[in-house]
């Protein structure tokens, strides 16, 4: 199993969450808030497993991600200002 733990790593734009993408595996990734304004996005999470879906990620900052054909959820359920999936996932 690989992990990623981020901590006080100043991620602040989606961009530099692209070179996860040339990692040979990852199936558990933490970034914690603290020290990476990243977290503040509502969209970061959904970003990452768009960007690192070749991975099938298993968890994000914990919390499972679950893959349906052209849904994904973490910690089963949708992000509390989606009720339903956006357009075109």
């Amino acid at each position: 199993m690989q992990s990623l733990v981020f901590t006080s790593t100043n991620l602040r734009q989606l961009s530099q969450l692209n070179a996860l993408a040339s990692m040979r595996r990852i199936d558990n990734l933490t970034v914690n808030a603290e020290g990476n304004p990243i977290t503040k996005l509502s969209v970061w999470r959904p970003y990452v497993v768009f960007r690192l879906a070749h991975f099938s990620l298993k968890h994000i900052n914990g919390s499972e991600v679950v893959f349906t054909p052209g849904i994904f959820f973490w910690g089963g359920e949708f992000p509390p200002n989606l009720q339903s999936p956006p357009n075109g996932w």
